[in-house]
């Protein structure tokens, strides 16, 4: 293949890490058969080639390339036999047994629960080092660096992150091989302080630093370009992922440019020579990778960084893409869990396509901007380079965007350049910051906080700017995979007959951007008619949601868990939708203020309706609601329930009755009703028709959803649907089973399923 002409080192790393891959999906015994036709296939492939008078591949001798490759793979094969079959597999089924575990972080902790990332140190008295989740449901509370002895339950991962339905290969990608959760008689026996208790000890003392010094919201900035801690971001979070930015908040070349860069021109400021800036220079990558936990797309920036310094000791050039190669290689061979981190996978493929796009266009634009044109003239030219450089690189993560994501940022080229000098301007001041924070010197800490400050304020704003009109399109519609395989075709097509510029890709994939817009609203108009009520989550978390005309309404009758969050954020995904136009909550409860700001993180919302206060204590629940959509450019808007609601969404109206309580329960009872045309459909909470006013008005629409939000159900309603209905759906089979009994004269279709979908016509 001409594309690896130069480059037979790259060839056989991708030969490697893909077979790696497939085998991850073989059986440990099938692993083993594949290592041993490798060693035996490789002189058999090598007299095979001799025959057929091949004497190099990719300009390197046909022996060694082939010896190279089959020792590579073996290599690959037998770390991830070792890591799933050995380690991992032990894990796989439930059960459960007595640990020493190390604590390593704290992943999540409330009043109610915690997440612990821990290490094992010992299972049923025997050694062991197995590194995963525990979760606890309990008032316990630990710290980093404590050593427990406890009983716990080993469970498969989509028992513990249920709600989040988190797969096995996503933990992992994040370095855990099992999860498990607490039994009894847990108790803390000692404390570790190994290395990775003090880095993240120093972690702790930094972001304690940051926090004195910056307000909270530039602290967390701060953190995330520093540090690497984008859980809690919050708004800018959101609105760097609208912008289709949230590259520039993960670990990768451009932080390491920025701060070893840095240091190293500080370094030949102070005299240092060449070899000995590049050496301190690379002690601090290390560090700085070690300090922020080894992230993935970290390390792949450093080890780019360290051969590029090696070539220098060694009197060479390196090549930049060889060298990518390379950097994914190494980490996958030592690690086989990061063929499934996200971040790796993007930030490789972005890197290859800012290597291979922005070289040329650099060249294209010198040679039109030469140095007789006016300065702003040339100044043009390298920004249409920059340009050019971040299209390659959406090119190739297209892919992957479609495969995780499911939606692209048509504001992401632009975006990237206003943002990125803003994020390294301030990854510039923030190491000053830290380390006249840590000697102790107020005064400098005070003037630099204060550049981070502003930065910070021109950050958000900025952001807040560009996000405000979402540019997010869903690559979920049905004529988007073919158009990305095209795109992925001309990457291939272009890497075998070697064309002389990569910038000629950018024509097929803009030809294909203008199709792919196209379909987009040939589609939505096709498909405005169309009205869908879900509910996406079961148990009493019930959630429905309201697609009409190419817009989305979420309705909430749960209880205000925040669980149901994580469900509808996909369903939003699955019909195409990138913001949610309203937010309709029937009742507010203090637990509705986490919801509200989970979903507000993942979604942009419009408008939040909230059902008129009755009392002082709803009072200050909607005030908290307000300010918090206020806080994410939502608007606020009230609405009175006492004597019914009528709300719309397009066409279609919501109507609720009036707020209803039975005597034995402080929770309301539930029933919305959609109208479109002349079609009705109505979700009935659990114990719904106990009352009979809020029964007369549910009973008689053609679909009738029962839900479990609500009171229990403690009576059979009082008569059958009428005959109008034709479906019954029903959410749960606990449900099911209290009202089957009921349904015996119901002629029409009847449902039961956790998640419910119905497409309602006019």
């Amino acid at each position: 293949m001409n594309f690896y002409r130069r480059r037979p080192l790259a060839l056989i790393i991708t030969i490697c890490i893909l077979t790696s891959a497939a085998a991850y999906h073989l059986s440990g015994v099938m692993k083993l058969v594949l290592i041993a036709a490798l060693g035996l296939g490789a002189p058999i492939l090598t007299l095979l080639l001799a025959k057929l008078k091949l004497k190099t591949v990719c300009g390197l001798s046909k022996t060694p390339f082939i010896l190279i490759c089959a020792a590579l793979t073996i290599s690959m094969i037998l770390t991830s036999y070792a890591y799933y079959d050995v380690r991992a597999a032990r894990y796989d089924a439930s059960f459960s047994a007595n640990v020493k575990a190390t604590v390593l972080s704290v992943e999540s902790r409330s009043s109610y629960d915690a997440v612990y990332a821990v290490r094992i140190t010992s299972r049923d008295g025997e050694r062991e080092s197995a590194k995963g989740l525990l979760g606890t449901a309990s008032a316990l509370s630990l710290d980093v660096g404590d050593i427990i002895d406890a009983d716990v339950l080993f469970c498969a991962p989509e028992d513990f992150y249920s709600y989040r339905e988190a797969t096995r290969e996503e933990l992992l990608a994040d370095g855990y091989i099992f999860t498990a959760k607490f039994g009894e008689n847990a108790v803390v026996c000692d404390s570790s302080n190994g290395i990775s208790v003090r880095l993240h000890q120093l972690r702790e003392i930094l972001d304690a630093k940051l926090a004195l010094y910056l307000d909270n919201d530039s602290a967390l900035l701060a953190n995330a370009l520093f540090l690497g801690k984008r859980d809690d971001l919050g708004i800018l979070g959101r609105d760097f992922s609208y912008m289709g930015v949230v590259h520039l908040l993960a670990l990768s070349g451009l932080h390491l440019s920025v701060i070893g860069g840095g240091f190293e021109k500080l370094l030949m400021r102070l005299g240092v020579g060449l070899r000995a800036r590049y050496v301190m220079t690379a002690a601090l990558v290390i560090f700085y990778v070690a300090l922020t936990g080894f992230l993935a797309s970290a390390m792949r920036a450093a080890i780019m960084l360290l051969l590029s310094y090696a070539a220098t000791f060694l009197d060479t050039e390196s090549d930049r893409v060889t060298s990518l190669f390379i950097a994914v290689g190494l980490i996958v061979l030592a690690d086989p869990t990061a063929i499934f981190d996200v971040s790796l996978q993007l930030s490789f493929f972005a890197t290859l396509g800012l290597l291979l796009v922005s070289e040329p266009a650099k060249r294209l634009g010198k040679s039109l901007g030469g140095k007789t044109k006016p300065y702003f003239v040339r100044g043009l030219f390298r920004i249409a380079a920059h340009m050019a450089a971040s299209f390659g690189a959406i090119m190739f993560v297209l892919p992957l965007q479609w495969l995780y994501f499911g939606e692209v940022s048509l504001m992401s080229v632009a975006a990237t350049l206003i943002m990125s000098p803003i994020c390294e301007l301030l990854l510039v001041f923030i190491p000053p910051l830290l380390i006249c924070a840590l000697l102790g010197l107020h005064g400098a800490c005070g003037v630099v906080g204060g550049v981070i400050r502003v930065l910070y304020d021109l950050c958000a704003d900025t952001a807040a700017t560009l996000s405000e009109h979402s540019t997010l399109v869903s690559l979920g519609y049905p004529f988007a995979l073919p158009i990305i395989f095209v795109c992925a075709a001309v990457i291939v097509y272009m890497m075998v007959r070697n064309y002389p510029s990569w910038l000629y890709a950018l024509i097929p994939f803009a030809a294909a951007t203008v199709v792919f817009l196209g379909g987009v609203h040939i589609y939505d108009a096709v498909t405005c008619d169309l009205v869908s009520v879900d509910v996406v989550s079961g148990g009493a978390n019930d959630m429905i949601t309201l697609t009409s005309r190419r817009s989305g309404a979420i309705i909430d009758v749960g209880d205000g868990s925040s669980q149901g969050v994580y469900p509808t954020a996909k369903f939003f995904l699955a019909r195409n939708l990138t913001e949610i136009e309203s937010l309709v909550l029937t009742h507010v409860s203090r637990d509705h203020i986490s919801m509200v700001r989970k979903l507000l993180n993942y979604r942009k919302v419009r408008t939040v309706l909230i059902p008129s206060p009755n009392n002082e204590y709803e009072v200050y629940i909607a005030a908290d609601i307000t300010a918090l959509a206020r806080e994410y450019g939502s608007e606020t808007v009230f609405y009175d329930n006492a004597n019914g609601a009528v709300l719309t969404h397009g066409d279609v109206s919501i109507s609720m009755p009036p707020e209803r309580k039975l005597p034995r329960s402080t929770r309301p009872l539930t029933a919305i009703k959609f109208t479109y045309g002349t079609t009705e459909a109505v979700y009935v909470g659990a114990s719904a028709w106990e009352d009979e006013q809020t029964w007369e008005f549910a009973n008689g629409a053609k679909y009738m959803i029962f839900g479990a939000n609500g009171p229990n159900v403690k009576s059979a309603p009082p008569d059958t649907v009428v005959g109008d209905t034709d479906f019954v759906y029903v959410t749960s089979d606990e449900l099911a089973a209290a009202i089957l009994p009921w349904l015996d004269g119901f002629d029409g279709s009847l449902i039961v399923d956790d998640k419910l979908s119905v497409t309602v016509k006019p």
